[in-house]
């Protein structure tokens, strides 16, 4: 996951950890590489379509906080 704090973004620093992943990936052997982002963010979707990663069906997750004692 790129992570970059707010105070910082817009330099680039999530473009050069993501080229540093490629990179790494490469040089490894790997042929696959995955990414996952909010749908909001649109400063990273537009890093990962520059870098050539495909959109894929969203991933929805549901999820419940259930009180101890409590039947949901």
């Amino acid at each position: 996951m790129t992570g970059v704090l707010p105070s910082h973004r817009g330099r680039g620093i999530a473009m050069a950890l993501k080229l540093a992943t490629i990179a790494y990936g490469r040089q490894h052997g790997y042929s696959e590489i995955r990414t996952w982002n909010e749908t909001h963010n649109t400063g990273m979707l537009a890093i990962n379509e520059r870098l050539g990663f495909t959109r894929q069906p969203a991933w929805i997750t549901f999820e419940a906080a259930l009180e101890p004692g409590c039947a949901p």
